[in-house]
């Protein structure tokens, strides 16, 4: 039997999930102030260890994949949420750093950021509205953890880069009974300053309020090579604010955090995982 390509599979999952779709309502549900309808997920087993997935999120297809430890499961999952225009390979390096260790990790690409690296209009452009899209896009990959087999959803980790982190940080303090805990790398904190909804300052993000009000032990990881690794305090006072946060520096690390310096951040964050177990 021939081997699928990767591009083949990606398209024969999207014309099933648009078939799917056409069978089952997709539920209402809402993050902040935003509204959203999520579908089922399709999961496609590649192998015994890996995934393709495509979850649904109103009319937009958020495409990623799922890397499985050896074994039955189910599994604790780690949620990993990308930096800005970045995508999801970029991290699968340390995905797989989590699966070694028993840990099921969840990578997804999202539409905002799929479509920057499509379209350099789309990288160029103002990023008003970008948030909303990527909280959406994050709550309804939680949402659909549910649907997916071999996955312990009672035991599920956000790990979120950069931008990624700040999305992160708001969804989960949003959805704290969802999450056991929360590992940020460099999170983009400073850019929250802004209305979640585009032109309604009342849905204006106040981050640092929201990870007052959160409850989930977190992790803050910063690299000391890094622009802010160049403050020895960096993320120290928002770590303060919440119960159990902390900060760890990543001695050599700038804010990509890759190689040998996403091996000890897969390393802390498994340290940090096993103390919320």
């Amino acid at each position: 039997m021939r081997k699928l390509t990767a591009a083949v599979l990606i398209e024969l999952l999207l014309i099933v999930s648009i078939l799917a779709s056409c069978g089952a309502a997709p539920r209402a549900r809402k993050i902040g102030p935003a509204d959203y309808t999520v579908g089922k997920p399709q999961v496609t087993y590649v192998s015994e260890s890996e995934a393709a997935v495509v979850f649904e999120r109103d009319d937009k297809k958020i495409e990623g994949k799922i890397v499985f430890p050896e074994g039955e499961g189910p599994y604790p999952a780690v949620v990993m949420v990308t930096g800005l225009y970045a995508l999801y390979p970029e991290y699968e390096r340390k995905a797989r750093g989590f699966t070694e260790q028993g840990y099921a990790a969840v990578l997804f690409n999202f539409v905002s950021n799929a479509d920057a690296n499509s379209d350099k209009v789309v990288k160029d452009q103002d990023v008003t509205g970008l948030l909303r899209s990527q909280v959406m896009d994050l709550a309804a990959v939680l949402d659909s953890l549910s649907e997916v087999e071999k996955l312990d959803t009672a035991r599920v980790f956000l790990w979120g880069h950069s931008y990624g982190g700040l999305v992160s940080a708001y969804v989960a303090c949003r959805r704290q009974d969802d999450i056991r805990g929360m590992m940020l790398a460099e999170p983009s904190l400073d850019k929250a300053a802004m209305p979640l909804v585009p032109g309604d300052e009342s849905t204006t993000v106040d981050i640092y309020k929201d990870l007052e009000q959160c409850r989930i032990n977190t992790v803050i990881f910063v690299g000391t090579e890094s622009g802010a690794g160049e403050d020895p305090h960096a993320y120290e006072a928002e770590a303060a604010a919440m119960p159990g946060g902390k900060v760890i520096r990543i001695e050599g690390a700038d804010h990509l955090f890759a190689g040998e310096y996403g091996d000890k951040i897969v390393e802390e964050s498994l340290k940090f995982i096993r103390s919320r177990e």
